[in-house]
Order: C-alpha cells, then sequence, then structure tokens
C-alpha cells in the first residue's frame, strides 16, 4: 500500500466494470458503429489485431522486447473480450498480457518509460474488460507486475512524486495516461494507488493546466506541446468516460 499526500479524491471509479474509457451503456452503440459501412476497414484491422500472435521478443531486438503491434493487439483482443462476453476470449488475452508482463525487459532501450508504461496501460485494459474472468492470483499479479515496472522504469517513480505537472516528462503519459488508468482498473482491490495518482492531477494539475491554458495555446510550443498536450488529453478522457465530469477548464476543448 502505499500513503498518499494529498486530500482524498471525491471524484472516484464506479464500483463497475468496465470503467476504463468504457461503460456497459457503450457496448451496444460500439457494436453498431461497427457495423457503419464507414467504420469496415478500421473493423477490419482490428479483426487482423485479434488474431495476432503475442510472442515478446521486441520489432528490434536490440531495444527490449518492445512491439507496438503486439500491445494493439493486446488491447483489440481485450475489447473482442468485452464485446463477446465470451470466457474463452478473456482467459486468451488474460494468458497474454500475464505472459508479456512476466517475459518483458525495457533496459536496453532509451524509451524505458513509454515502453513499460505502455504495457502498464494496456494490462490495464485486461483487468478492467476482463474482471469477471481473473482470479485473485493473476489480478495480484497483474498489480505487482506494473507496480515494479513503475518503480523500476518510470523517471516520475513509484508512487509518481517526481517531476513537475507542467513541464518534463512529469506532463506525460506514465502518470496521465498509463498510472491513472492502472489505478481507475484496480480500485477495487488498491484503491490507495488512485488516491495517490488521481489526487495528484486533481490537486497539481488540474489548477496548473487551467491557468496554463487560459492563452488558449500548449505553453510548450508546437513540438513537446503536441505531445504532451495529447497526454492531458489522455487523463481529461480517462476522468470523462468514467464518470461524466470534465476536470479542466473549457479552453482544453476549444483547444481540441
Amino acid at each position: 500500500m502505499i500513503e498518499s499526500p494529498y486530500q482524498k479524491p471525491s471524484l472516484i471509479p464506479p464500483k463497475a466494470h468496465p470503467r476504463l474509457m468504457v461503460r456497459e451503456k457503450d457496448l451496444k452503440r460500439i457494436k453498431q458503429n461497427m457495423e457503419d459501412p464507414s467504420c469496415v476497414l478500421a473493423v477490419s484491422l482490428w479483426q487482423s489485431l485479434c488474431k495476432k500472435e503475442i510472442r515478446c521478443i521486441g520489432a528490434d531486438p536490440d531495444y527490449g522486447t518492445y512491439d507496438l503491434s503486439e500491445y494493439l493487439a493486446i488491447e483489440a483482443k481485450a475489447l473482442k473480450a468485452l464485446l463477446s462476453g465470451n470466457r474463452e476470449d478473456a482467459r486468451a488475452v488474460i494468458q497474454d498480457v500475464i505472459f508479456l508482463l512476466e517475459s518483458s525487459e525495457f533496459d536496453k532501450g532509451i524509451m524505458k518509460a513509454r515502453w513499460s508504461g505502455h504495457l502498464i496501460f494496456v494490462s490495464s485494459e485486461v483487468y478492467d474488460w476482463c474482471y469477471a474472468y481473473l482470479t485473485e492470483k493473476e489480478k495480484y499479479l497483474i498489480i505487482s507486475k506494473c507496480e515494479q515496472m513503475a518503480q523500476i522504469y518510470f523517471e516520475m517513480g513509484y508512487p509518481p512524486a517526481k517531476q513537475t505537472a507542467i513541464s518534463g516528462h512529469g506532463g506525460e503519459a506514465q502518470l496521465l495516461r498509463d498510472l491513472l488508468s492502472f489505478a481507475i482498473a484496480v480500485y477495487d482491490e488498491r484503491p490507495d494507488i488512485y488516491d495517490f495518482c488521481a489526487g495528484r492531477i486533481l490537486e497539481e494539475y488540474v489548477p496548473s493546466y487551467d491557468v496554463m491554458l487560459s492563452g488558449g495555446f500548449h505553453h510548450q510550443g508546437p513540438t513537446y506541446g503536441s505531445y504532451r498536450y495529447t497526454c492531458l488529453l489522455w487523463s481529461a478522457l480517462l476522468f470523462y468516460s468514467m464518470s461524466g465530469q470534465k476536470i479542466f477548464t473549457q479552453k482544453l476543448d476549444v483547444l481540441a
């Protein structure tokens, strides 16, 4: 358990799963959208990703085991399990993500925080979207492996107390997407993770960015600004899809 120095968030995850980017009420609409002729190519790509074998050897073995296509495949398979409600679909992707968690290494690459963070993110999707089919042992394993990776690879540390809200890697995916997603997914078992991650975002990031965005642009310009703005949008999406509440100034919507 980790201790949070922040006020306990008033905005907390709902009890029901799914709650990470999607709620039960959204599933019918997603299925309908997949039947739309304009989505044919997207659905075809999704179906091909669902068939991909997870090997964990890396797209470039000189830089660790990270392979973007495998992580997209995990996400696709988790969505398939969520939409089908099929136990076999869920058990298959659970085993895939556990294989990645137990087999991955990122020590060779300079992007270790981003790569390991991406694995934490897709593991969170599997955890939330396949929650009913996880064993207690698997829940513990996924949580402990994700915490271990964040502790080893994140510049923000774990718990994510380092770096600042408005510049540096503290304004990237480590907290604003990866650990926030993880915290939402595992809230039933580990509310302390959410209390720290969401607590820091709500206390430090929201007021800082409300000031920074009041000028109608991102303060770090068209290079880092565009990337870090995307990460900021991730946090806004995660809170909004979970609760229906927008946590940042309306200026964020204008920039989007």
